[in-house]
């Protein structure tokens, strides 16, 4: 045994393995009841397949890619129409993310580092299982994200490979940003960061050939999105309904406070796997003061996010200074410069994310708008990992890295005894569709 898992590629695969046939066996087993939005999804494939629309968007939503859909019209095609068939697409979109991840991280950090992470991405609450089961045009995103980066990264980092696969690299690196911007413009910072990575590194060779391969495969990989708003009537642009979205709520009537506490206090923790048994969705409504009658919830979400967010400070801090010790060493300042745009993508996508009005509204449900903030993880929790290696620093590390784990094993196996009320919930849907 001990010689097997000297195979560096035999413990994260495990790892992947084990999340796998989790996620699998729940869902075989009717854990997670479907709703409208992915019956809709679900429609647009059923459509696709059968020749009658092709939908460039969600129905009634301009904005949110269809992308799903039409890898879900060849697997009903194949495997007969299901809900259950179009689940395994999104489990396949998850099991290609933490492989990227993995990936990344080992480059980007350690071989050890990577697996801890990997470890905790195998893991959620109910809720991530949900962001990342449903067919409902989310749960690609983090995958397209975290391929941008390694795919920047990969590009920025080798100095030796061959221009045909360079410009092979960066064609890939177009095609990818063009395709996840058309399936929803959460992506966008990351396309941003990681785009400015290449800028700031391969700035001359962008300029000769490698802009004009990611400009034509970004063409190629939006051309849905482009062909529908060049055909679009006046106010059903995705331009329009995007604007709309990050303007509403920020009248007078909504007060900015109110959205910055929800983002905190309730939307981080909501999306980075913290669940309890009495997770507070409006502490807006007890505004300015604090929610006393469950004030232990409170602190329990409150210690989450606020942590959350001292954590990115933290390992931004520890980026630029360590940019500033590389003193051009072109390697050393390419590693620190890819961990800084990883953080700052958190920074621009929560700035966005408080200007809208999901905060207000609706800080649980809308804590899927952060679902891209999965990955950056590597970075936000590498300060722990770096701590000082004395025996208080060490014994820190792994009380905190042993609290996150516990909590989200914990919520992984609370989905477990949800599958008896899932399933009865189920039998409802199915004889109302009788």
């Amino acid at each position: 045994m001990r010689k097997l898992f000297k195979y560096p590629l035999v413990v994260p695969l495990l790892l992947i393995i084990l999340a796998i046939l989790f996620r699998v066996v729940s869902e075989v087993q009717g854990w997670m009841p479907t709703n409208g939005d992915e019956a809709i999804m679900n429609l647009a494939a059923l459509h696709i397949s059968q020749g009658r629309d092709f939908p460039a968007f969600f129905y009634g939503q301009h904005y949110l890619g269809t992308f799903e859909a039409y890898i879900g019209s060849v697997l009903y095609r194949l495997f007969g129409v299901s809900v259950l068939t179009m689940r395994l697409e999104m489990i396949g979109f998850y099991v290609a993310f933490p492989a990227v991840i993995y990936i990344f991280t080992k480059r980007l950090y350690n071989r050890n580092f990577a697996l801890i992470v990997l470890a905790l991405l195998a893991l959620g609450s109910p809720y991530i299982f949900a962001l990342q089961m449903r067919a409902v045009g989310y749960p690609e995103l983090p995958l397209f994200s975290a391929s941008l980066f390694l795919v920047a990264f990969a590009i920025i980092s080798n100095d030796h490979w061959a221009f045909q696969r360079r410009m092979l690299l960066y064609s890939v690196y177009g095609a990818i940003a063009g395709l996840s911007l058309w399936v929803h413009v959460l992506v966008a910072p990351y396309i941003l960061t990681s785009g400015s990575l290449l800028i700031l590194w391969r700035f001359r060779e962008m300029l000769r050939m490698g802009l004009w391969c990611v400009l034509v495969s970004f063409l190629v990989g939006a051309l849905p999105l482009l062909w529908y708003n060049v055909h679009a009537s006046p106010g059903q642009d995705t331009l329009t309904n995007i604007l709309y979205m990050t303007q509403v709520g920020q009248g007078a009537a909504y007060d900015f406070w109110q959205h910055i506490l929800n983002t905190l206090f309730i939307s981080i923790p909501a999306v980075t796997g913290l669940s309890s048994q009495c997770f507070l969705e409006g502490i807006a409504g007890s505004y300015p003061f604090l929610p006393i009658y469950q004030l232990h919830c409170f602190v329990e979400q409150a210690s989450w996010g606020l942590i959350y967010v001292m954590l990115i400070l933290a390992a931004m801090i520890m980026a630029v200074v360590g940019l500033r010790k590389a003193q051009y060493h072109r390697s050393t300042m390419i590693l620190h410069s890819t961990r800084f745009m990883l953080l700052f993508s958190v920074v621009i996508t929560l700035i966005f994310y408080v200007r809208g009005s999901a905060p207000y509204y609706t800080a649980f449900l809308g804590s899927r708008y952060l679902i891209c903030l999965w990955v950056s993880s590597p970075a936000i929790l590498y300060p722990l990992w770096v701590l000082p290696h004395r025996r208080f620093a060490i014994n820190l590390r792994f009380f905190v890295f042993t609290v996150i784990f516990i909590a989200l094993a914990y919520d992984a196996v609370v989905s477990f005894y949800q599958i008896n009320q899932a399933q009865a919930e189920n039998k409802q849907i199915a004889d109302l569709a009788t």
